[in-house]
């Protein structure tokens, strides 16, 4: 088994990560927009331009585009999550319904507990096959 496991490492394909961008544009209308990349799909932020903050969510490819109707602004911009008593509170519905989990947590979750019935039952099989032997060798 952990030759198998050595030999099969090189070939797991590895996760790229991205680190996230941001940058403020003028829009077409002549005010600002902030623009970001490198996101998780379906996050919810909120951008901050100095006291000014607005609510932006990603798409599904991790981008966002709020516009700020700014005319012009001389600062940095901050990305940060929003306060999750706050995003309770602006939210719909039991928390229950609102919650997704990770697909891949799901998947791993599912396989351990797979995996713990396998060996279980592997586990007992053999127990009743040493018993049955046992009781054989007994008798004879």
């Amino acid at each position: 088994m952990v030759m198998l496991v050595v030999t099969a490492w090189p070939g797991v394909p590895r996760v790229a990560l991205a680190a996230p961008e941001v940058s403020l544009e003028a829009a077409a209308d002549g005010t600002l927009s902030v623009i970001g990349n490198g996101w998780r799909p379906g996050q919810q932020l909120v951008v901050s331009l100095g006291t000014d903050t607005f609510a932006a969510r990603t798409d599904s490819a991790g981008d966002f585009e709020v516009a700020t109707g700014l005319a012009s602004y001389q600062g940095q911009v901050t990305i940060h999550h929003p306060d999750a008593r706050l995003l309770r509170a602006q939210q719909p519905g039991p928390a229950a319904e609102r919650y997704v989990p990770y697909a891949l947590a799901v998947l791993f979750a599912q396989s351990v507990a797979i995996g713990v019935a396998v060996s279980a039952l592997a586990a007992g099989s053999i127990g009743l096959l040493a018993l049955a032997a046992r009781s054989l060798r007994l008798r004879g």
